[in-house]
């Protein structure tokens, strides 16, 4: 399936269900400013130029909306404003393209049924979560996921027997591990650039659009991304590049 195909049969799916669209945005505060479906589905186009807060928060009612009726207008409005992400994953994809997308569009439904929007750490919409359940439903091969299922088990057997924890208070020390990564990759890459990539809070195609009037090119992006993540990863192995 084209990206042009897939994006027109999008937008037929949203003018369908205009009226559906119309119920939600008279009880959801979020939606008073998109007029129309339509006018919702222009603004979640990659090169909008909406804001990615702005954007999280729209996906975030989209996926409740989702959740609370399964109806298909939803479902085209994620994978519109989710559109970037979805393309590299079918590039990333084998077999024929009407194949991938059909396969995208049954992943996401099923990813965004079960998606948790209710998130502690007061995201707008977990993307990165959302990014690597599509990952694991549509890249992964049965040997993956039974070879996992036999480590997750081997780890099981291994709980039984030793009881103890290393740590006896786990999210607390997450996140503190979290907090002292974040803060290695800020500080070998020169600023949060890279960490924002990797937390799924703005994609490198996005970073470069806006960072662009400083002269800041992809190209330059992706060297300090690479730059940084083997530097930290040689730092918490213990050996430094």
């Amino acid at each position: 399936m084209k990206r042009a195909d897939f994006t027109s049969g999008l937008a037929i799916t949203v003018r369908k269900h205009e009226a559906i669209y119309q119920v939600a945005r008279e009880r959801e505060p979020r939606l008073v400013d998109h007029a129309t479906a339509v006018a919702l589905f222009d603004a979640l186009a990659a090169r909008s130029g909406l804001a990615w807060e702005a954007r999280g928060w729209l996906l975030h009612v989209i996926a409740v909306e989702y959740q609370r009726g399964r109806h298909p207008i939803w479902h085209a409005l994620a994978a519109r404003g989710l559109e970037p992400m979805l393309a590299r994953l079918r590039t990333r994809m084998r077999g024929p393209a009407e194949e991938r997308g059909q396969a995208i569009h049954i992943a996401l439904a099923e990813e965004l049924a079960r998606l948790r929007i209710a998130r502690a750490d007061g995201l707008a919409f977990p993307l990165l979560t959302l990014r690597r359940a599509l990952e694991r439903a549509l890249l992964t091969t049965a040997a993956d996921r039974d070879s996992e299922l036999e480590e997750q088990q081997a780890y099981m057997d291994y709980a039984g027997r030793h009881t103890q924890q290393p740590h006896e208070d786990a999210p607390p020390f997450v996140e503190c591990l979290a907090a002292e990564v974040g803060q290695l990759l800020v500080e070998r890459s020169g600023g949060d650039d890279v960490v924002r990539v990797l937390a799924g809070a703005e994609t490198l195609g996005d970073q470069s659009e806006r960072l662009s009037a400083a002269h800041v090119s992809r190209e330059c992006l992706q060297k300090r991304h690479r730059r940084a993540v083997v530097s930290v990863r040689g730092a918490l192995s213990g050996r430094e590049p």
